[in-house]
């Protein structure tokens, strides 16, 4: 799993967030749950991951024995309503096609006053702006930072687990669905209103780019390039596409966490 800066961006997010030592965290693309483990071990949480690798969940529960760790997506949580305090998503929701459907989900299973942690790439500033959301061209850019969308998958659907709200039943699709998948980096500021549209109230940000850049170039360095790099990923099971293949060619990107609290009930 890709980790910039370690544990220490989770860490510091998490603080920020000003969870309790008992609070109860989902880890939504949790991988092998490492993250799952160092927060327990430092902050005494009770932890849940989920992820769609059967292979990294079964080393993950042989490496912990503790973790409570499930296959699952991000756009359909699979859990009771208000059930958790936080939610985090790791270098996971620049990956997930339905976007607004998985905050959505997230939004579900928060307790009132839960917190959704988010760490993910963006734009860095100055960079050009790709494929701007349609309605949106006219928000803030956070000096540049920005992202692309793209239609969803012909024939795609979306159905939610959520029983907070109303389905359309004639379609199966979740009323609160929006067209439209990132290209896989972020332009934060919008990120956050797209968050206050589905009743998130902004707690923090911070961009975290120089750990992304120390964390590559010590991978080249241990692998000698870029290629050498993925290959020993994809060696481990990870698939290329499912970290990088979204990143628009040519973009430099950056690195931020993002706290938003969940509002109403």
């Amino acid at each position: 799993m890709i980790r910039p800066g370690g544990f220490d961006v989770a860490a510091e997010a998490v603080r920020e967030a000003g969870l309790p030592r008992s609070a109860r965290l989902l880890d939504v693309g949790c991988g092998e749950g490492e993250t799952l483990t160092f927060l327990r071990e430092s902050f005494g949480m009770e932890g849940v991951g989920i992820d769609r690798s059967p292979e990294g969940i079964a080393r993950g529960r042989a490496r912990d024995g503790l973790l409570d760790l499930r296959e699952g997506e991000a756009d359909f949580l699979d859990f009771e309503s208000r059930s958790f305090d936080a939610v985090l998503m790791e270098c996971v929701l620049s990956l997930v096609e339905m976007r607004t459907e998985a905050l959505h989900e997230a939004w579900c299973i928060l307790k009132p006053g839960g917190k959704l942690i988010i760490a993910d790439l963006c734009y860095r500033e100055g960079a050009e702006i790709l494929h701007p959301s349609p309605g949106l061209e006219g928000l803030p850019t956070d000096a540049g930072f920005a992202t692309g969308t793209v239609p969803p998958p012909e024939g795609e659907e979306d159905v939610c687990a959520c029983d907070d709200h109303d389905h359309a039943m004639d379609t199966g699709r979740c009323d609160h669905y929006t067209p439209g998948v990132p290209a896989g980096v972020f332009n934060v500021a919008q990120l956050i209103e797209e968050c206050k549209e589905l009743e998130y109230r902004f707690c923090s940000q911070k961009y975290k780019t120089k750990e992304l850049d120390t964390y590559v170039a010590e991978k080249i360095f241990e692998h000698g390039s870029v290629e050498a790099w993925f290959a020993a990923m994809e060696r481990d099971g990870l698939r290329r596409d499912s970290f990088c293949g979204k990143i628009p060619e040519g973009t430099n990107p950056g690195y931020f966490w993002l706290v938003m609290e969940k509002i109403g009930a």
